[in-house]
Parts: C-alpha cells; sequence; structure tokens
C-alpha cells in the first residue's frame, strides 16, 4: 500500500436496482491504522502511514436510502515494507529489536503497534516472529 492503496470502484461490486448508486452510504467498522474513504463517484481507497506494514479486517457496509444495507469484510494489507518498521528500506537489527519491544502484546494493551502484528490477529506473538524473520536480511526499496 505505501501510503495509498488503488482506486476500488464499488460500482462495479455493488448495485441495487432500486436505488441510483450514487445515493448508497458507505460506512466501515474494524479499522485501526488504515483510513477508509468513499469520493463522490463511489471510488474506494485507503491511506495509511507510509511506514506501516501489517493486515487490518475492515468491514464495508452499503445502505440504501430505505436503510436496506449489505456487509462485506475483507483484509487490507501493506506488505512492500513488511518487516522494515523504521522505514530505511532495510529489514535490519534495529527492525528486530523494534519488534522485540512489541513482541507479547495484544490490541488495546500499552504498547501494542498494529505494525508489528504481521498476520493481522490483534497478538504479536510467535507467527509474527516467524513472518519477520522470513524478511530479515532483504531491503525493501
Amino acid at each position: 500500500m505505501n501510503g495509498r492503496s488503488e482506486p476500488i470502484s464499488l460500482l462495479l461490486l455493488v448495485s441495487d436496482p432500486e436505488v441510483v448508486a450514487f445515493l448508497l452510504r458507505w460506512s466501515f467498522t474494524g479499522q485501526q491504522v488504515v483510513t477508509p474513504a468513499v469520493d463522490i463517484n463511489a471510488v474506494l481507497t485507503f491511506t495509511a502511514p507510509a511506514s506501516w506494514a501489517g493486515q487490518e479486517r475492515v468491514t464495508l457496509t452499503a445502505r440504501d436510502p430505505e436503510g436496506a444495507s449489505a456487509s462485506v469484510a475483507f483484509t487490507v494489507i501493506a506488505d512492500r515494507r513488511a518487516g522494515d518498521f523504521d522505514g530505511n528500506g532495510a529489514v535490519n537489527f534495529d527492525d528486530f529489536f523494534a519488534f522485540a519491544g512489541a513482541f507479547g502484546t495484544a490490541q488495546g494493551q500499552a504498547g501494542f503497534d498494529a505494525r508489528f502484528d504481521m498476520d493481522g490477529n490483534g497478538r504479536v506473538e510467535f507467527n509474527d516472529f516467524f513472518v519477520f524473520a522470513e524478511v530479515f536480511g532483504h531491503t525493501t526499496r
């Protein structure tokens, strides 16, 4: 993602035979780091800090003026910089020490940072370490 996602036309994904598409209202739940936005043309984009790497589960709901709605849950993944927590272009010991500082934390706890939750399950644990170990020593640019 590297700061901003590619645009996604929601008009290609959602239709309501009784309502003109621009009357649909869009809402999101579940996001913590990414910021979803839908423009007037029903184009969805996500923004996040450029240094963020991880996954986040987001639920999109479309609601028509009569109150009928439909929802879909999906995962937003930013992996171009996975493991490069300091954004210097390399996954190295500085990133390891940052990861180690967050190890053992969970969503809602002090010290939790979603960048280190590399599998998106709300906890920084061994599965995240294994993902980090796979990219350790690589460059991200």
